[in-house]
């Protein structure tokens, strides 16, 4: 992701256009830029040279040189304060070929100065404002707003904040008068991108138990990375669940549907989400006698709550919004007893189960057999390490491009 941030500076090269009320292109290094206003909130024409650079830039009557860019740590939903901060740096480059200025960058952990431009929903006092119901912000909505004697551009995640220093510094060169741009308290810009939103379901695979750090190292933060700032992935896996109910005894109560925790949360975010990757089965066919008897003397029991578990997930899914994609991959590799279970009941029954219910499907098996050996991709016998969730993410990656072309 910290590669594909800076479209900013594209913009500054004058390759992006569109407006608010348009269609956001697809390209993913594109965002599309509202209606720029001055202070009195009226359109303002594009300037015709957005490099040219500014001899002044004044926010209610403050030079900007007196700012710092202040990045969001906490509240990141794909957690990638990483990346937030990549983009605070990249804004503070963009800024210095625009107005010749050097702004600091700093973490909302900081000690809060007067003047700050924030990105996200920072530590801060003004960031309040997005808790208010009226100022609450919608999905795809991204905002640059003046208050207190801050900069705030913010959005619901890091594709929407990037949008917001898009429309910031666009705004600042179109807005020039002599090579002065002036922001007023009243300065307020609004528009949308859509932000395609991928949401993860799994056990501890998906968590990233395993990676040095779970945040930052688990497949889907690497997904992020790799997709970009076009794409808003999150991690809604959970250690120890399974699909089933009746699984094992050391999961009872902790299928992903009833104890996850993040069933809800899946639920709730599917009128907003494009697609949704399913990995879970490696919990159901866990090593242990009573799996085992479930398995292979009652399998008409384990494929009658398996099917219950997803059918539900996936119609539920689907009321909420008709055009929801769901990928369901089969277990990875495993190196160990359980692979047994995996091979002769958990990866069949699976593979059936997208075929019933039309879901698209992935080998995740094959891929991670193929690509992670256990000596450097994996961490112990079932989960992978940071190098491994890496290929991973990488390659569901180069698969949702592929199949958004």
């Amino acid at each position: 992701m910290k590669k594909q941030i800076g479209i900013w500076l594209l913009l500054l090269a004058g390759l992006l256009t569109g407006c608010a009320s348009g269609t956001a292109p697809e390209a993913l290094t594109q965002a599309t830029a509202p209606h720029s206003a001055d202070s009195s909130g009226q359109s303002t024409a594009a300037a015709e040279d957005p490099c040219t650079g500014l001899q002044s830039v004044r926010v209610n009557g403050v030079d900007i040189g007196q700012f710092s860019i202040v990045y969001a740590t906490e509240f990141t939903r794909e957690n990638c304060w990483e990346d937030y901060r990549a983009a605070a740096c990249e804004l503070a480059d963009a800024l210095r070929k625009l107005a010749g200025v050097e702004l600091p960058v700093l973490p909302d952990t900081a000690e809060a100065q007067p003047h700050e431009i924030l990105l996200g929903i920072a530590y801060r006092a003004e960031c309040s404002v997005y808790y208010e119901p009226e100022k609450e912000l919608k999905p795809d909505e991204f905002r640059a707003e003046y208050a207190n004697g801050k900069i705030l551009l913010g959005g619901d995640c890091m594709g929407s904040v990037a949008a917001a220093c898009n429309a910031f510094v666009r705004h600042l060169a179109e807005t020039a008068v002599d090579g002065t741009a002036e922001l007023s308290e009243t300065f307020s810009l609004t528009g949308e991108r859509h932000i395609r939103r991928i949401v993860c379901v799994g056990d501890s695979i998906t968590q990233g138990v395993g990676a040095e750090d779970e945040a930052s190292g688990s497949y889907p933060a690497y997904l992020q990375q790799a997709l970009g700032s076009g794409y808003d992935v999150v991690n809604l896996g959970k250690g120890g669940a399974t699909m089933c109910s009746v699984s094992d005894a050391l999961y009872v109560g902790r299928s992903y549907i009833t104890q996850s925790g993040y069933y809800e949360r899946l639920l709730e975010l599917a009128g907003q989400t494009d697609v949704v990757l399913i990995m879970l089965g490696s919990n159901d066919g866990s090593w242990t006698d009573s799996v085992n008897a479930l398995l292979q003397d009652r399998p008409e029991e384990f494929q009658t709550d398996f099917r219950l578990n997803l059918t539900l997930m996936v119609r539920e899914l689907r009321k909420r919004n008709p055009e929801i994609r769901i990928w369901l991959f089969n277990a990875p590799v495993c190196f160990g007893a359980r692979e047994q279970n995996f091979e002769n009941y958990i990866r069949p029954f699976q593979k059936a189960m997208a075929d019933e219910l039309e879901l698209e499907w992935y080998d995740m098996y094959g891929f991670t057999k193929a690509n992670l050996p256990q000596s450097t991709c994996f961490s112990d016998g079932i989960h992978p390490n940071s190098a491994g969730y890496r290929k991973i993410g990488e390659e569901v990656a180069r698969l949702l491009s592929e199949s958004f072309q």
